[in-house]
């Protein structure tokens, strides 16, 4: 399965005064970019470490982190984060690339904000809750 994505953007309305200036970003991002279904369970598991899924709320502990998958921390002074579980599919990939922009605080129009309990961005809003060690993030 792959999914097409396509992306233009024009400097044009930037440099109206100018006549001769003129300007494309499609260079930089080439049209009818396809992504691989691996790269589709990659982004998923983005989505899902950030705490994105409803279903599979993030916990993290002093030495796991589970979010579906689970991932294993060991070592001192340089950690090993260790993946585990099967890749699983979340919705499609332009709701989880808006879901990931908005929770990192890259939409302009929706400015994230976090405190010890809640973090909050467009779309995206989570609760954060610490019990012994652990911390859950879940969105609600």
């Amino acid at each position: 399965m792959s999914v097409a994505f396509s992306v233009s953007a024009s400097l044009d309305s930037a440099v109206q005064r100018v006549a001769i200036a003129s300007a494309s970003l499609s260079a930089y991002v080439q049209a009818d970019t396809t992504i691989t279904q691996a790269e589709v369970d990659m982004l998923a598991d983005i989505w899902r470490r950030l705490g994105l899924d409803i279903a599979n709320p993030l916990v993290q502990g002093t030495t796991t982190l589970t979010f579906g998958p689970t991932i294993t921390l060991s070592g001192s002074g340089t950690i090993t984060s260790t993946r585990t579980g099967a890749p699983a599919s979340g919705p499609a990939a332009g709701v989880m690339l808006s879901d990931v922009w908005q929770r990192l605080g890259l939409d302009p129009a929706n400015p994230m904000t976090a405190s010890d309990t809640a973090i909050n961005a467009g779309a995206v809003s989570q609760t954060v809750s610490e019990s012994a060690g652990t911390v859950t993030v879940q969105r609600a």
